[in-house]
């Protein structure tokens, strides 16, 4: 079971989640931005403020 699994991202995708398809020099590459994750750092003992961001899944 990958990350995406773990979070409950796949196998079914949420609403909202944004589909791209870019071209690298191996082929054609899918991915999917989900909205609504929230990310801080943590140095030591110290959390940082929380910010709004995106998971990147890509295939």
């Amino acid at each position: 079971m990958g990350v995406a699994e773990k979070l409950g991202l796949l196998p079914k995708l949420p609403e909202g989640t944004i589909v791209e398809t870019y071209k690298t020099a191996s082929g054609l590459m899918r991915v999917y931005r989900v909205g609504g994750a929230d990310a801080s750092l943590l140095a030591g003992d110290v959390e940082g403020r929380s910010v709004e961001t995106y998971t990147v899944i890509s295939e």
